[in-house]
């Protein structure tokens, strides 16, 4: 997140981050699979996918790095896109499923991990990963931006009180050489106490 103002700002910086997940959510929801008349699949994989680009990651260094992208409208951001990895490297799976695919492993190349390129079904499962992580995150934010007058006020009344008490124990003293390096100090080494 970006450096805030105040309370309304803060607050509206959610509202943005709803809207944007939203518009996330909702092109995911609108992602479809055709299939041909008799029911089966296409054999190229981005004809079984309307509502999101299926392509190459745009830094792949070897084949089978793919990836799908949904590209949406937000009054709050204009034209945004989000994207979900069609691949994954092998070494790190840890879905026995995927790994028993052993038709969607891509060649092994010199100096490279192996890559395990999604079959039709990961896909499907990765688009509803990605909306239940959308939904759980949107419903956060929510509660979050309605939270969030009680803990700034909060917050902001312990700081205050810490900083009253830096001036109380600094008081005795005619210059304030001690006040401005303990406060300092705390603030750029020890931001999260």
């Amino acid at each position: 997140m970006s450096e805030y103002y105040n309370l309304d700002a803060i607050k509206t910086g959610i509202e943005k981050d709803i809207a944007i997940n939203t518009a996330y959510l909702e092109a995911w929801k609108k992602v479809s699979f055709p299939t041909k008349k008799d029911g089966k699949p296409f054999a190229t994989m981005s004809k079984n996918i309307s509502g999101a680009r299926y392509s190459m990651e745009s830094y792949a260094m070897q084949a089978g790095e793919y990836e799908l992208t949904v590209t949406a409208f937000c009054n709050a951001a204009g034209y945004i896109s989000d994207t979900v990895k069609a691949h994954e490297l092998i070494r790190y799976m840890k879905d026995e499923s995927m790994k028993a695919k052993t038709e969607n492993y891509q060649p092994k190349q010199m100096y490279l991990e192996q890559v395990y390129t999604y079959d039709l079904d990961d896909i499907k499962k990765a688009i509803a990963n990605r909306i239940a992580y959308l939904e759980s995150y949107i419903s956060d934010l929510k509660a979050q931006k309605a939270n969030a007058e009680k803990v700034f006020k909060n917050f902001r009344n312990a700081y205050e009180n810490a900083m009253k008490q830096l001036e109380t124990d600094c008081s005795e003293f005619s210059h304030k050489d001690l006040f401005y390096a303990v406060r300092d100090c705390v603030k750029s080494r020890y931001p999260y106490c």
